[in-house]
């Protein structure tokens, strides 16, 4: 497995295990992380989440080796679906989530950190949405929850003109909830803070401010990635990816 689960007391680790992918996230992946995300879900003693990658970075995003290889009956019904239950999963946990931002968090592991409560990143890191580059959009709630946090106009500098955002500046967007210089640190604390919080009147806050995908917008999502896909500008972008 390339996800795995990690318990210290009431605390919950879920961890991108593929460092030498810089953690990139396959349909494999996107399972395992929903199905750990349920069996956190129904476990009582578990009152905080943490979600963070092995090695230096956090998430480069989708694995493109594996987008290139895509037809578009697969992004339709399988590639984009499959990645927006999974997160969907984990924005619906009970308990807060608190994604630790090492090093980059770009297109997919944006989307992923933006499935979680809070987010506290590294001083160095840098967050993204650059799909435009390769000529295809976010597929994964990431057109809906962005937006969201950072207003309409931001959300357009990052999609449509592929800003990056240093972490400072993503701290001031409302994009991160902290900054710290060992983000996995400073996510392990917080998590141990809010298990320490009444852990009813948590869960009713969360339900209250659940923030799930629109269904309008997956469905376009999913259209842009089935539409796209095999788009020749797509397919140039992705062609050295096709190694494993």
């Amino acid at each position: 497995m390339s996800v795995r689960l990690e318990r210290d007391g009431a605390v919950a680790c879920l961890v991108l295990d593929r460092p030498a992918k810089r953690n990139a996230l396959t349909i494999e992946m996107l399972r395992e992380l929903g199905s750990l995300a349920d069996l956190v879900a129904d476990d009582p003693q578990v009152r905080a989440v943490v979600v963070r990658g092995e090695g230096p970075v956090f998430c480069a995003g989708a694995d493109l080796a594996e987008f290139a290889a895509v037809d578009p009956p697969a992004a339709l019904t399988r590639w984009t679906p499959v990645g927006q239950r999974a997160f969907a999963r984990l924005a619906a946990l009970p308990q807060p989530s608190i994604a630790a931002i090492t090093g980059s968090a770009l297109g997919g592991g944006l989307e992923l950190a933006l499935a979680t409560t809070f987010r506290v990143a590294g001083t160095d890191s840098v967050l993204g949405m650059p799909e435009i580059g390769i000529g295809t959009l976010p597929g994964w709630s990431g057109l809906t929850r962005l937006p969201a946090l950072v207003g309409t106009q931001r959300a357009r500098r990052m999609l449509v003109l592929g800003d990056r955002l240093p972490a400072g500046l993503a701290l001031d967007w409302g994009l991160l909830d902290r900054v710290d210089p060992d983000p996995v640190a400073a996510a392990t604390a917080l998590a141990r803070e809010l298990a320490e919080r009444p852990a009813t009147a948590v869960r009713l806050s969360l339900a209250a401010l659940a923030d799930g995908g629109s269904p309008t917008t997956d469905l376009v999502e999913r259209l842009a990635a089935a539409t796209t896909v095999t788009a020749p500008e797509v397919r140039a972008a992705t062609a050295g990816f096709g190694g494993a």
